[in-house]
Protein backbone atom coordinates (compact mmCIF):
# COMPACT_ATOMS: atom_id res chain seq x y z
CA UNK A 1 0.00 0.00 0.00
CA UNK A 2 2.77 2.43 0.91
CA UNK A 3 4.57 1.58 -2.32
CA UNK A 4 1.46 2.51 -4.31
CA UNK A 5 1.11 5.79 -2.44
CA UNK A 6 4.76 6.53 -3.15
CA UNK A 7 4.33 5.70 -6.84
CA UNK A 8 1.27 7.96 -7.14
CA UNK A 9 3.12 10.75 -5.28
CA UNK A 10 0.05 12.88 -4.45
CA UNK A 11 -2.71 12.26 -1.95
CA UNK A 12 -5.73 14.49 -2.55
CA UNK A 13 -6.94 15.43 0.95
CA UNK A 14 -10.62 16.32 0.59
CA UNK A 15 -12.74 18.34 3.01
CA UNK A 16 -16.23 19.24 1.85
CA UNK A 17 -19.14 20.83 3.67
CA UNK A 18 -21.20 17.68 3.20
CA UNK A 19 -20.94 14.22 1.66
CA UNK A 20 -22.55 15.19 -1.66
CA UNK A 21 -20.24 18.15 -2.21
CA UNK A 22 -17.22 16.03 -1.27
CA UNK A 23 -18.24 13.21 -3.63
CA UNK A 24 -18.54 15.73 -6.46
CA UNK A 25 -15.07 17.11 -5.70
CA UNK A 26 -13.58 13.61 -5.64
CA UNK A 27 -15.08 12.80 -9.04
CA UNK A 28 -13.49 15.93 -10.50
CA UNK A 29 -10.13 15.11 -8.93
CA UNK A 30 -10.18 11.57 -10.28
CA UNK A 31 -11.02 12.99 -13.73
CA UNK A 32 -8.03 15.30 -13.36
CA UNK A 33 -5.66 12.40 -12.86
CA UNK A 34 -5.05 11.98 -9.13
CA UNK A 35 -5.96 8.48 -7.99
CA UNK A 36 -5.07 8.54 -4.28
CA UNK A 37 -7.88 10.12 -2.27
CA UNK A 38 -8.11 10.86 1.45
CA UNK A 39 -11.54 11.70 2.87
CA UNK A 40 -11.22 13.61 6.12
CA UNK A 41 -13.45 12.83 9.07
CA UNK A 42 -14.39 16.50 9.28
CA UNK A 43 -16.79 15.68 6.42
CA UNK A 44 -20.25 14.76 7.75
CA UNK A 45 -20.97 11.03 7.23
CA UNK A 46 -17.35 10.47 6.14
CA UNK A 47 -17.55 6.70 6.63
CA UNK A 48 -20.65 6.39 4.43
CA UNK A 49 -18.94 8.50 1.78
CA UNK A 50 -15.87 6.25 1.88
CA UNK A 51 -18.12 3.24 1.37
CA UNK A 52 -19.84 4.90 -1.59
CA UNK A 53 -16.52 5.82 -3.20
CA UNK A 54 -15.13 2.34 -2.63
CA UNK A 55 -18.14 0.94 -4.53
CA UNK A 56 -18.08 3.48 -7.36
CA UNK A 57 -14.32 3.73 -7.81
CA UNK A 58 -12.79 0.38 -6.82
CA UNK A 59 -9.49 1.10 -8.59
CA UNK A 60 -8.46 4.24 -6.68
CA UNK A 61 -6.45 4.25 -3.45
CA UNK A 62 -8.90 5.44 -0.82
CA UNK A 63 -8.00 6.55 2.67
CA UNK A 64 -9.47 8.30 5.69
CA UNK A 65 -7.90 11.40 7.18
CA UNK A 66 -8.16 13.53 10.33
CA UNK A 67 -8.86 10.32 12.22
CA UNK A 68 -8.34 11.19 15.88
CA UNK A 69 -9.89 8.34 17.85
CA UNK A 70 -10.55 4.60 17.83
CA UNK A 71 -14.21 4.92 16.86
CA UNK A 72 -13.38 6.88 13.71
CA UNK A 73 -10.60 4.44 12.79
CA UNK A 74 -12.94 1.46 13.05
CA UNK A 75 -15.64 3.24 11.03
CA UNK A 76 -13.11 4.11 8.33
CA UNK A 77 -11.66 0.61 8.11
CA UNK A 78 -15.06 -1.06 8.07
CA UNK A 79 -16.22 1.32 5.33
CA UNK A 80 -13.36 0.25 3.08
CA UNK A 81 -10.57 2.74 3.71
CA UNK A 82 -7.24 1.29 2.59
CA UNK A 83 -5.14 3.61 4.75
CA UNK A 84 -5.78 5.90 7.71
CA UNK A 85 -4.07 9.21 8.47
CA UNK A 86 -4.01 11.24 11.68
CA UNK A 87 -2.76 14.75 12.46
CA UNK A 88 -1.12 13.27 15.58
CA UNK A 89 0.34 9.98 16.84
CA UNK A 90 -1.88 7.74 18.96
CA UNK A 91 -0.69 4.38 20.28
CA UNK A 92 -4.19 2.89 20.49
CA UNK A 93 -4.71 3.54 16.78
CA UNK A 94 -1.71 1.37 15.97
CA UNK A 95 -3.43 -1.47 17.83
CA UNK A 96 -6.51 -1.13 15.62
CA UNK A 97 -4.34 -0.85 12.51
CA UNK A 98 -2.76 -4.19 13.35
CA UNK A 99 -6.14 -5.76 14.09
CA UNK A 100 -7.63 -4.47 10.83
CA UNK A 101 -4.42 -5.02 8.83
CA UNK A 102 -4.52 -1.48 7.48
CA UNK A 103 -1.80 1.12 6.91
CA UNK A 104 -1.79 3.84 9.58
CA UNK A 105 0.11 7.08 8.89
CA UNK A 106 0.39 9.20 12.07
CA UNK A 107 1.21 12.89 12.19
CA UNK A 108 4.49 14.21 13.58
CA UNK A 109 6.13 17.60 14.01
CA UNK A 110 9.41 16.87 15.82
CA UNK A 111 12.24 14.31 15.75
CA UNK A 112 11.03 12.93 19.08
CA UNK A 113 7.53 12.42 17.71
CA UNK A 114 9.03 10.77 14.64
CA UNK A 115 11.08 8.24 16.61
CA UNK A 116 8.15 7.51 18.93
CA UNK A 117 5.89 6.89 15.93
CA UNK A 118 8.47 4.52 14.47
CA UNK A 119 8.70 2.65 17.79
CA UNK A 120 4.93 2.22 17.73
CA UNK A 121 5.15 0.67 14.28
CA UNK A 122 4.73 3.51 11.78
CA UNK A 123 5.97 2.68 8.29
CA UNK A 124 5.56 6.31 7.22
CA UNK A 125 4.61 9.56 8.92
CA UNK A 126 2.65 12.66 8.01
CA UNK A 127 4.66 15.87 8.54
CA UNK A 128 2.02 18.33 9.68
CA UNK A 129 1.47 21.21 9.33
CA UNK A 130 3.79 21.35 6.32
CA UNK A 131 3.39 25.11 5.95
CA UNK A 132 5.20 25.55 9.26
CA UNK A 133 7.70 22.71 8.93
CA UNK A 134 8.98 23.42 5.37
CA UNK A 135 11.14 21.19 3.12
CA UNK A 136 14.15 22.13 5.27
CA UNK A 137 12.59 20.19 8.14
CA UNK A 138 12.37 17.05 6.00
CA UNK A 139 15.97 17.41 4.84
CA UNK A 140 17.15 17.91 8.42
CA UNK A 141 15.11 14.99 9.77
CA UNK A 142 16.51 12.70 7.12
CA UNK A 143 20.01 13.48 8.40
CA UNK A 144 19.77 11.31 11.53
CA UNK A 145 16.93 9.24 10.01
CA UNK A 146 17.92 8.69 6.34
CA UNK A 147 15.29 5.99 5.81
CA UNK A 148 12.43 8.21 7.03
CA UNK A 149 9.33 7.95 4.84
CA UNK A 150 7.64 11.34 5.13
CA UNK A 151 4.43 12.70 3.63
CA UNK A 152 3.97 16.46 4.22
CA UNK A 153 0.44 17.82 4.31
CA UNK A 154 -0.93 21.31 4.86
CA UNK A 155 0.77 23.94 2.73
CA UNK A 156 1.95 21.95 -0.30
CA UNK A 157 1.30 23.83 -3.55
CA UNK A 158 2.45 23.98 -7.18
CA UNK A 159 5.21 26.42 -6.31
CA UNK A 160 6.87 24.33 -3.58
CA UNK A 161 5.99 20.73 -4.49
CA UNK A 162 9.33 20.16 -6.23
CA UNK A 163 11.17 21.44 -3.14
CA UNK A 164 9.45 18.80 -1.00
CA UNK A 165 10.48 15.96 -3.29
CA UNK A 166 14.05 17.27 -3.52
CA UNK A 167 14.11 17.22 0.29
CA UNK A 168 13.29 13.50 0.20
CA UNK A 169 9.55 13.00 0.78
CA UNK A 170 7.88 9.88 -0.65
CA UNK A 171 4.57 11.64 -1.40
CA UNK A 172 2.67 14.81 -0.54
CA UNK A 173 -0.82 15.55 0.66
CA UNK A 174 -2.60 18.39 -1.15
CA UNK A 175 -5.91 19.69 0.14
CA UNK A 176 -7.45 23.14 -0.23
CA UNK A 177 -5.04 24.12 -3.00
CA UNK A 178 -6.81 21.54 -5.18
CA UNK A 179 -10.36 22.48 -4.28
CA UNK A 180 -10.47 26.18 -3.36
CA UNK A 181 -11.69 27.13 -6.85
CA UNK A 182 -14.73 24.88 -7.14
CA UNK A 183 -15.18 25.64 -10.85
CA UNK A 184 -11.64 24.59 -11.77
CA UNK A 185 -10.98 21.50 -9.66
CA UNK A 186 -10.35 19.18 -12.60
CA UNK A 187 -8.15 21.74 -14.34
CA UNK A 188 -6.16 22.38 -11.14
CA UNK A 189 -5.80 18.67 -10.51
CA UNK A 190 -4.33 18.20 -14.00
CA UNK A 191 -1.71 20.84 -13.21
CA UNK A 192 -0.65 18.87 -10.12
CA UNK A 193 -0.81 15.54 -11.93
CA UNK A 194 1.42 16.91 -14.69
CA UNK A 195 3.78 18.54 -12.19
CA UNK A 196 4.63 15.31 -10.38
CA UNK A 197 6.00 13.84 -13.61
CA UNK A 198 8.79 16.42 -13.39
CA UNK A 199 9.80 15.85 -9.74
Amino acid sequence: MLDRISQNKIIAVIRGNDADETFDMVEKIISGGIKTIEITFTVPDAAKLIGKLRKNYPDILLGAGTVINEEQFILAADAGAQFVVSPHTENSLFDIAKEKNILYIPGIMTPTEYINARKMGAEAVKAFPAAILSPAFVKSLRGPFPDAKIIPTGGVNLENISDWFRAGVIAVGVGSNLTKNKDKITETTRLYANKIHTV
